[in-house]
């Protein structure tokens, strides 16, 4: 990931809607600062493809540029409730 969201992805296997849950998180961390990732704008994923961003701290400066990331995610068509 670079600065110019949204990053998209497309889905190795087409849903049949656009799923309405997704879970995102960093993978690694490139540079010296620290991130989280989210998904991006109203649409957050369509049938095909997610859509992504990463925000960057401001602990040790004031700019929240970055260099390439890696997220991991796992999105559902339908929300799921897990019970014992």
């Amino acid at each position: 990931m670079t600065n110019s969201p949204p990053y998209t992805y497309t889905f190795n296997s087409v849903f049949t809607s656009a799923p309405s849950v997704a879970l995102t998180s960093m993978a690694g961390m490139d540079g010296g600062n620290g991130g989280w990732s989210y998904t991006y704008g109203a649409t957050m994923a369509t049938s095909t493809t997610l859509y992504l961003a990463v925000d960057e701290d401001q602990i040790q400066d004031t700019e929240r540029n970055h260099t390439t990331e890696q997220i991991s995610y796992i999105v559902f068509e339908s929300p799921v409730v897990y019970s014992e």
